[in-house]
């Protein structure tokens, strides 16, 4: 449980990274885009690097449900997205299979 405050922050790097990107290269935004694209996902990168790690495998298997939703939650700040039901379902379904990779006791 100590990961969960860095995965956040890694998915908002991560996601704020690549919003970045997207809005250069398909909305025609300013090549500073790029940069602060860029940056934002190298910040993510250490933030990573920095997760404390049992086993790679299962903590990003957890990352994954973290960025799922931070890319609902994401989509819906920025105004791309309103979540419906099978959103929340399925985002639903991917924190319930983290916590089972790791909360499980071996």
């Amino acid at each position: 449980m100590a990961a969960f405050p860095l995965f956040v922050l890694a998915a908002f790097f991560e996601l704020t990274g690549v919003y970045f990107f997207w809005q250069s290269i398909n909305e025609g935004k300013p090549t500073y885009y790029l940069v602060v694209g860029t940056l934002s996902l190298a910040i993510y990168a250490v933030i990573d690097a920095h997760v404390p790690v049992s086993s790679f495998g299962r903590t990003f298997a957890a990352y994954g449900a973290i960025f799922i939703l931070g890319a609902l939650i994401y989509g819906w700040v920025t105004g791309d997205l309103t979540p419906d039901r099978y959103d929340v379902i399925g985002v639903s379904l991917a924190l319930i299979g983290s916590a089972v990779i790791v909360l499980t006791h071996r």
